[in-house]
């Protein structure tokens, strides 16, 4: 069952093996939580901006949501909250999906790492 409430909550750190940079982005970045009861956590970084629905973002949450993840989806809203995924997380590109506390990286490495 999804929270649609677009916003962040104080029970959204599912797993405790995030770094301190990982789990401040999903304190400080608003989003939902798709609730999977006994799914292995995932958390996904991804721009959903009023001009913009980045299409490797949502691919990434349909391969977790048909693997059975317990998902934090957390919305770059901003070119401002892009560069700050991006800096805090060390990469280039979003979306960034990190799975049990472990970055996986983007769409084609969750898709390998997923064996789809």
């Amino acid at each position: 069952m999804a929270d649609n409430t677009n916003n962040k909550s104080n029970t959204d750190t599912i797993d405790t093996r995030h770094s301190p940079q990982a789990q401040h982005l999903i304190d400080t970045l608003q989003g939902e939580h798709i609730q999977k009861k006994g799914g292995q956590s995932a958390v996904i970084f991804r721009m959903v901006m009023p001009d913009h629905l980045c299409p490797f973002g949502l691919k990434s949450i349909d391969a977790l949501k048909h693997a059975g993840y317990d998902i934090i989806d957390r919305h770059i809203t901003t070119q401002d909250e892009n560069t700050l995924v991006k800096e805090t997380l060390g990469v280039k590109t979003t979306p960034q999906t990190f799975i049990n506390g472990k970055r996986i990286g983007g769409n084609d490495d969750l898709q390998v790492f997923l064996g789809n």
